[in-house]
Protein backbone atom coordinates (compact mmCIF):
# COMPACT_ATOMS: atom_id res chain seq x y z
CA UNK A 1 0.00 0.00 0.00
CA UNK A 2 1.35 3.29 -0.83
CA UNK A 3 1.40 5.94 1.78
CA UNK A 4 1.38 10.16 0.54
CA UNK A 5 2.40 12.86 3.31
CA UNK A 6 0.16 15.27 0.36
CA UNK A 7 -2.43 17.29 2.32
CA UNK A 8 -6.31 17.94 0.66
CA UNK A 9 -5.03 21.47 -0.26
CA UNK A 10 -1.94 19.80 -1.89
CA UNK A 11 -4.80 18.26 -4.30
CA UNK A 12 -7.12 21.14 -4.26
CA UNK A 13 -4.00 23.28 -5.84
CA UNK A 14 -2.38 21.04 -8.12
CA UNK A 15 -5.97 20.36 -9.72
CA UNK A 16 -5.82 24.05 -9.97
CA UNK A 17 -9.17 24.80 -8.01
CA UNK A 18 -8.15 26.99 -5.20
CA UNK A 19 -4.40 29.30 -4.98
CA UNK A 20 -2.24 28.36 -1.80
CA UNK A 21 -2.99 31.65 -0.78
CA UNK A 22 -6.88 30.69 -0.48
CA UNK A 23 -5.62 27.48 1.31
CA UNK A 24 -3.50 29.75 3.51
CA UNK A 25 -5.98 32.02 4.64
CA UNK A 26 -8.35 29.05 5.13
CA UNK A 27 -5.88 27.70 7.44
CA UNK A 28 -5.58 30.96 9.25
CA UNK A 29 -9.61 30.75 9.73
CA UNK A 30 -9.52 27.39 10.87
CA UNK A 31 -6.44 28.56 13.94
CA UNK A 32 -8.37 31.53 14.58
CA UNK A 33 -11.50 29.30 15.52
CA UNK A 34 -14.07 30.77 12.81
CA UNK A 35 -14.88 27.62 12.13
CA UNK A 36 -14.97 25.59 15.00
CA UNK A 37 -14.83 22.09 14.21
CA UNK A 38 -14.54 22.22 10.60
CA UNK A 39 -12.51 20.71 8.53
CA UNK A 40 -10.70 21.95 5.67
CA UNK A 41 -13.31 21.02 2.86
CA UNK A 42 -15.94 22.34 4.61
CA UNK A 43 -13.94 26.10 4.86
CA UNK A 44 -13.82 26.41 1.37
CA UNK A 45 -16.91 25.30 0.81
CA UNK A 46 -18.23 27.78 3.53
CA UNK A 47 -16.16 30.34 1.83
CA UNK A 48 -17.07 29.28 -2.04
CA UNK A 49 -14.20 28.69 -2.89
CA UNK A 50 -14.76 25.47 -4.30
CA UNK A 51 -18.00 23.12 -5.33
CA UNK A 52 -18.68 20.05 -3.79
CA UNK A 53 -17.64 18.09 -6.97
CA UNK A 54 -14.15 19.97 -6.71
CA UNK A 55 -13.82 18.64 -3.21
CA UNK A 56 -14.92 15.40 -4.07
CA UNK A 57 -12.59 14.85 -7.30
CA UNK A 58 -9.23 16.23 -4.59
CA UNK A 59 -10.44 13.35 -2.27
CA UNK A 60 -10.83 11.02 -4.90
CA UNK A 61 -7.11 11.80 -6.22
CA UNK A 62 -6.09 11.65 -2.90
CA UNK A 63 -7.74 8.52 -1.66
CA UNK A 64 -6.02 6.87 -5.54
CA UNK A 65 -2.56 8.10 -4.37
CA UNK A 66 -2.54 6.71 -0.58
CA UNK A 67 -4.00 3.29 -1.10
CA UNK A 68 -1.91 2.93 -4.69
CA UNK A 69 -5.46 3.30 -6.82
CA UNK A 70 -4.91 3.64 -10.75
CA UNK A 71 -7.61 6.37 -11.51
Amino acid sequence: MATTSKLLGDYLIELGFVTKKQIDDALEAQRNGEYPGKRMGDILLARRLITRAQLDKAIERQMADEFGIAE
